[in-house]
Parts: C-alpha cells; sequence; structure tokens
C-alpha cells in the first residue's frame, strides 16, 4: 500500500473534515476517518482512507491518506473507468473483500 502525509499552509477557515467531506462528496471509495489511516485498512480494497485535521490557528491543513495501489492504483481505475463510460454503478465490482484477512 501507500500511505501519504500532506502539510498545507494558508488560511482554512474550515476543520479538516468538512474541508474532506465537501471535497469527496458522492465518491464511494473515500472514506473520512477520524484519526490517521493505517495500511492494513485498506489491503485488497478499491477505497482511499482519508484523515484531515486543521491547525488551531487555522494556518495549517494536514492530510493523511492510505490506499492499497495494486487495486485502488491501475486495475481499479481501469474498471472504474470503464464502470462510469458503459453506464455502469461506479463501484461494479470493485466492492469486494480483500483478498486475505487482515
Amino acid at each position: 500500500g501507500i500511505a501519504l502525509t500532506l502539510h498545507a499552509r494558508g488560511r482554512f477557515e474550515q476543520d479538516g473534515p468538512s474541508l474532506l467531506a465537501r471535497a469527496f462528496e458522492g465518491r464511494p471509495f473515500v472514506h473520512r476517518l477520524d484519526a490517521p489511516p493505517a495500511l492494513n485498512h485498506v489491503v485488497g480494497t478499491n477505497l482511499a482512507l482519508m484523515f484531515a485535521q486543521v491547525s488551531d490557528d487555522g494556518r495549517e491543513l494536514m492530510i493523511c491518506c492510505a490506499i492499497d495501489n495494486l487495486i485502488k492504483g491501475a486495475s481499479g481505475q481501469a474498471v472504474q473507468a470503464m464502470n462510469l463510460s458503459l453506464g455502469l454503478p461506479e463501484d461494479a465490482g470493485l466492492r469486494i473483500a480483500g483478498p486475505f484477512p487482515c
């Protein structure tokens, strides 16, 4: 899997969870968490688990994300794009259990 931590400086008037909720509203594979994600929670899935937090003074945003780069990567992206282009539900064939218990 891949874990990412992003730090951005600026002026953030909303809290981190609100920013993520607005940015990814209606996206079935992006899940907002209340704590930073762990890689073992995404193994074998098409999920992007995300956590965001704004500093107390509103001047820094931290976003953490975890994905399984084999499923959420090129193969999952191809299936998701095919579903959309064929008018199928976006999550068709992608809401499966992981290949082994984690």
